[in-house]
């Protein structure tokens, strides 16, 4: 898969020769799925950023998934497969955003395995990886933001960000009602600053001083 620089279409297909690892399992097999996973991937230059729905189909030889104890459990072989997709070299941010989650076998003929990932995704819901940082505007909520726009498009987006922001304490004050308050609210969804990491995360004025230093 070559380099992408915005999804195509609604869904993201990964198929990798490997076997699923369970989450017990000794380090170098997590690793070496990750790395089958994300070459998979072909390192995208855009992260989606909403919700998606993951689906895994695993295919392994009846024999072994019977009479060997090789073959891990299928509920115990989701959570490898979804952190390799995370972070800054995979295709989401965090796996927050991950609404909903299936994972079945089919048996073939092949004592080889195969794994087959299918994101599926809002075609608007996504933020580019060049320049991106989260600024953190609101408490530990943090927002996907782009530095390599034109200084005067980021200086716009941070003061609506902070304008948006304020108005949200002001009516969730005066109402007590965080569903009203959310009215005012980006419509791009928020990450908490702990679900951030190896991204870059800075509050609106240490984005401003970066700007200016350049």
């Amino acid at each position: 898969m070559s380099h992408q620089d915005a999804p195509l279409g609604t869904e993201l297909r990964l198929v990798v020769s490997s076997a699923p690892v369970s989450l017990q399992a000794r380090r170098p097999k997590k690793t070496a799925l990750s790395v089958a996973l994300c070459a998979a991937l072909g390192a995208p230059e855009y992260l989606l950023s909403g919700e998606v729905a993951i689906s895994v189909e695993w295919l392994i030889h009846e024999r072994l998934r019977y009479e060997t104890l090789a073959a891990p459990d299928v509920d115990n072989s989701l959570k490898v497969v979804l952190d390799a997709l995370c972070g800054p070299a995979g295709v989401l941010i965090n796996d927050c955003q991950v609404q909903s989650v299936s994972c079945h076998w089919i048996d073939w003929t092949s004592n080889e395995q195969q794994l087959t990932v299918t994101l599926r995704h809002s075609p608007d819901d996504w933020v580019r990886k060049k320049g991106l940082v989260f600024v953190r505007a609101s408490g530990r909520l943090c927002w996907p933001i782009n530095l390599d726009l034109p200084v005067e498009a980021v200086l716009t987006i941070l003061d609506a960000l902070e304008r948006m922001t304020s108005l949200n304490r002001e009516v969730l004050r005066a109402t007590g009602d965080w569903q009203a308050a959310q009215y005012v609210m980006p419509i791009q969804q928020p990450f908490h600053s702990g679900r951030l990491r190896g991204f870059t995360v800075l509050t609106p004025d240490e984005i401003r001083m970066r700007l200016r230093a350049t």
